[in-house]
């Protein structure tokens, strides 16, 4: 397994760029036309950026009076810079500079990080890496049913146990358990992990979307550390009440997001969706952010908030409470309607939950949204929605797919593997595997008759029979009202 480089250069020492900048995904700085950044020891470095036009190329000049270059690609990627010539200071020059209509400023690309990288493996690795997102962004665009390249992000379930008994109102525990049954599969343990090979390898985004607490597993510090030695960004979830300090020390000083469950702003409320436990989330969220400033300020905090018909009044609430806390971000998360919703009202101390009444509508997640992203802003938070505006791009561009997700996303989980993040019925069980590697399986049920015909209809910028039934994406809903 690769050891991938902590080494970064940091972005104030990037000369002629505009001040930092954040998104929902972090900082990042505007370089102009040119730019020039310092070479440390290291024959390449690894450029995390974004260009605005289709294609275009970077150029930097080299000590024999020679240029290197890579080409440029619309989007964030990952650009290899081999420096082993590089004078002191790399100069850099953007072209074709894109005029963009509603910024004044010279834009030449946003720049995300500039990773040093060391070992002839790890550079083969990127290098393939980036040769596969290439070829995925390519298959996607063009609406190839059956791919060739590897999808470029991992959902997995690493954690199927969790510690709150009895469940979050609004935990789907049973419905979900009732679906795992089906197999004795655990994707959350090393061996597991090993033999997923090349969807592990090439993965620049590692999520884990478990049922369970990641915390609960005595595995998981053995686990972080294998997933992180691939290079990949991580993310994991928790309800936070397992996260001590000893739990945390894996993560400290690691390219890790972890979002940390947090739906209401006081204990009382608390009570009414969980348990007692609101004052140990809050001490450890706290002391997570006030150790990490420590280590480099990672990882990456950010609380996960559930909007509901209940909490709605209070969600401005935990935006404040989160920036006291010191968090990095905040991520609005819908409640959606559902085949797996509860049927019956659920009582927990002394309140009773209805799942169908606390789903909002898209028109009243998207005045909130817009709310919390404004004073999100003036808090210095980072902020993004999965709702309303997943899936904006393959709705207003018409010449791509209507959704990313069969193309560009690998949900290898407990239950078998999923198409997408709204999907419920797996388009391939575990127990069908046979006598096949477990990458082989993979790979052949990433490209089985049903997820090609998923892919067909998107193309065709229509859904199909399994994404009609899909009534919690938002592209469905908008795109079957429309």
């Amino acid at each position: 397994m690769l050891v991938a480089t902590k080494r970064m250069i940091k972005l104030s020492a990037i000369e002629n760029s505009y001040p930092l900048e954040h998104d929902s995904e972090g900082e990042f700085v505007w370089a102009q036309e040119t730019f020039s950044f310092p070479k440390i020891e290291a024959d390449h470095v690894l450029l995390h950026a974004c260009y605005h036009g289709e294609n275009g190329e970077l150029s930097f000049k080299l000590t024999d009076g020679t240029h290197g270059k890579v080409d440029l690609h619309f989007g964030w990627n990952e650009y290899l810079l081999t420096l082993n010539k590089a004078p002191e200071r790399i100069e850099c020059k953007v072209s074709p500079m894109i005029e963009c209509k509603t910024d004044s400023r010279k834009l030449g690309l946003m720049i995300r990080s500039i990773h040093v990288v060391n070992n002839p493996a790890e550079v083969k690795h990127r290098l393939d890496r980036i040769a596969n997102l290439k070829l995925n962004q390519a298959e996607y665009e063009t609406g190839v049913t059956k791919l060739q390249s590897i999808p470029p992000y991992m959902r997995t379930s690493l954690e199927t146990r969790c510690n709150i008994v009895p469940r979050c109102v609004y935990c789907h525990w049973d419905y979900a358990k009732q679906l795992e049954t089906r197999c004795d599969f655990n994707p959350g343990s090393l061996q597991t992990l090993e033999q997923l090979g090349v969807f592990i390898k090439m993965a620049v985004e590692i999520h884990d979307c478990s049922w369970g607490e990641v915390f609960v597993s005595k595995s998981f510090p053995q686990v972080a550390e294998y997933l992180l030695k691939t290079g990949s960004e991580c993310t994991f979830t928790t309800n936070g009440i397992l996260m001590t300090e000893d739990r945390c020390e894996p993560l400290l000083a690691q390219p890790v997001r972890l979002y940390v469950s947090l739906d209401v702003s006081n204990a009382e409320l608390f009570s009414r969706y969980r348990n007692s436990k609101f004052d140990d989330v809050i001490t450890n969220i706290r002391r997570l952010c006030q150790r990490k400033k420590q280590h480099e300020n990672k990882p990456d905090v950010h609380i996960i908030c559930i909007a509901m018909a209940s909490n709605f009044n209070d969600i401005p609430n935990v935006l404040e409470l989160a920036a006291d806390l010191g968090v990095d971000g905040f991520f609005l998360q819908a409640l959606h309607k559902q085949n797996m919703s509860r049927q019956h009202p659920v009582v927990q101390n002394g309140y009773e939950f209805n799942y169908e009444e606390e789903c909002l509508d898209l028109v009243q997640l998207g005045e909130l949204s817009e709310r919390l992203r404004s004073r999100a802003e003036s808090l210095g938070l980072k902020y993004r929605a999965d709702t309303p505006d997943y899936g904006d791009e393959g709705m207003t561009n018409t010449d791509i797919p209507l959704c990313s997700e069969p193309w560009k996303t690998v949900y290898p989980v407990s239950r078998g593997i999923l198409p997408c993040c709204f999907g419920r019925e797996p388009i391939a069980f575990w127990d069908q595997r046979g006598d096949k590697s477990l990458e082989h399986f993979v790979h052949d049920s990433i490209n089985n008759s049903a997820m090609q015909e998923i892919r067909r209809a998107l193309a065709a910028r229509q859904l199909g029979e399994y994404c009609r039934a899909c009534t919690s994406c938002p592209i469905v809903k908008r795109h079957l009202v429309d």
